[in-house]
């Protein structure tokens, strides 16, 4: 039973590093708003920055909302910058 165990689990460990192993998926809400953002201004490599930045840029009366897209934007913000 051990062995059944420890195969499952290098299983999920290989399943995690293949290229199929998706994340979170984005709603087109989410994306929308954060390409908008990202023409109006620079955004840094940092969330607690950027989180500033979208605060102050749009009104998101979500928290969790909020989050999202400053995560993104910070995401793309990096991939931009590489």
């Amino acid at each position: 039973m051990n062995s059944k165990r420890k195969n499952q689990e290098e299983r999920f460990i290989n399943q995690r590093n293949s290229p199929f192993f998706m994340g979170r998926i984005k709603t087109k809400l989410v994306k929308r708003t954060a390409h908008t953002l990202m023409k109006q201004g620079k955004y840094k490599k940092t969330f607690d920055e950027n989180k500033q930045l979208v605060t102050d840029a749009a009104i998101i009366h979500s928290k969790k909302l909020r989050n999202v897209i400053t995560g993104y934007v910070t995401r793309l913000s990096q991939r931009q910058k590489e």
